[in-house]
């Protein structure tokens, strides 16, 4: 019972770091016009590098590069949208890139506190 819930655990995690990835490689590649090798490269191998270099918690990683990728998509789809209606919502924009910049920031924060948690005692 212990092997089958760790299989589906698995199965669990490596199915949303792979549709993260499609997702960032995509990003990447219209959003960005990155080559389609590039993005790949990135999109593939980002989560895992992080992971091998020393980053052992494997969700956390996940949740990090997730922010930072959902972020920038965020925030493309912001200026997409700008761009399309030709609507300058400054006011609105700008409080809504300043959240998303935020979540990525506090996202990073987390991650970095977790791994390291002597890293943020001189700061704060």
């Amino acid at each position: 019972i212990v092997l089958a819930g760790q299989v589906i655990g698995f199965l669990a995690i490596f199915t949303s770091l792979l549709t993260l990835s499609i997702s960032f490689q995509a990003l990447l590649r219209l959003d960005l016009n990155l080559s389609k090798r590039l993005a790949w490269f990135l999109g593939s191998f980002l989560a895992p590098a992080l992971y091998f270099l020393g980053f052992k918690n494997f969700l956390a990683v996940i949740g990090a590069v997730g922010a930072v990728s959902v972020g920038i998509d965020s925030a493309l789809v912001l200026a997409m949208h700008e761009k399309l209606t030709g609507k300058n919502f400054f006011s609105w924009k700008s409080a809504l890139y300043l959240i998303i910049a935020a979540g990525i920031i506090y996202e990073l924060y987390i991650f970095i506190k977790n791994l390291y948690p002597s890293f943020f005692l001189f700061i704060f």
